[in-house]
């Protein structure tokens, strides 16, 4: 005799399930994240023995899940001790994403200038200097160590190394006045028309400490002097922005932005035209 399923059960079959996947991701879901990135299992995968689950906690430390910074002493630690390179470098990087919330501790900054300072590891190094761009807004960091990071764009070293060490050099820049000789320094390598690749990169960094403080009068000059023959229409925007975001204290940059409107290249003028725009914006506020 064939046994059939009651019409009940059928009905209430669809309302469990529905019971049980409102019971996983509001309560079970919310538990278990609760418990992994508390305090007390962060320090418990801080102390294994396997790097790849220190990684992972430090890595965890900088989520907005984490209870709260009370950790970060446990990550400069692993920066400055930890026998695995690869747990300095993300220990590195979690420091300047705490930092990019608040500001840091002084044991942190001065763990981080050391790594920059002293780093002979180009990935270690990138780390570091990635974390100070990162917390530079909330962090003002000693001129010797935004001077090391101006250095590396000068040094054998990796491509991707002098990318990112101009980047942060912007983010600094943007953040805090640089000393003289790091304008030197970058103003010297860009007029160095031996190494186009790090000419973009360095252009890029003057637009955006432009953005954040101005740039010194003999910066702005070597900009717009090499405007005009500059063949790389990126490097041409980049002058462009970063005159226009000083044009209010350098009466030049108006005179070169308006010009531009008539260049050949459609994206110059585009670009001339918001450039006006930014120096009518700054002049009015």
């Amino acid at each position: 005799m064939t046994r059939r399923t009651p019409i009940l059960a059928i009905i209430l079959a669809p309302v469990a399930l529905y019971l049980l996947v409102q019971l996983w991701h509001r309560a079970l879901v919310p538990l278990y994240l609760s418990a992994w990135y508390s305090d007390t299992v962060l320090q418990w995968r801080l102390a294994s023995d396997q790097p790849a689950s220190r990684m992972g906690a430090i890595k965890d430390i900088a989520s907005p899940r984490a209870e709260g910074t009370e950790l970060l002493d446990e990550v400069v630690t692993r920066l400055q001790t930890d026998e695995s390179l690869e747990v300095r470098k993300v220990a590195a990087t979690t420091i300047g994403r705490l930092g990019r919330r608040q500001p840091l501790t002084d044991e942190a900054m001065g763990a981080l200038s050391t790594v920059v300072l002293t780093a002979q590891d180009d990935g270690l190094l990138l780390a570091a200097i990635g974390a100070v761009g990162e917390s530079a807004p909330k962090n003002r960091y000693p001129d010797p160590v935004v001077g090391r990071i101006a250095g590396i764009v000068s040094e054998k070293r990796s491509a991707w190394l002098h990318t990112n060490a101009a980047r942060v050099l912007g983010q600094v820049g943007a953040a805090q006045p640089l000393p003289d000789n790091v304008f030197a320094v970058m103003n010297a390598r860009f007029a160095d028309p031996v190494h186009p690749g790090e000419r973009e990169n360095l252009a890029n960094a003057f637009t955006e400490i432009a953005k954040g403080r101005g740039l010194p009068v003999t910066t702005l000059e070597m900009l717009a002097d090499a405007f005009e023959p500059e063949p790389n229409p990126r490097i041409r925007i980049a002058i462009i922005y970063a005159l226009a975001h000083c044009g209010a204290e350098y009466p030049p940059a108006t005179t070169l932005i308006t010009a531009a409107r008539s260049d050949p290249d459609g994206d110059i003028v585009r670009t001339a035209e918001h450039g006006l725009r930014i120096i009518d914006h700054k002049r009015d506020f």
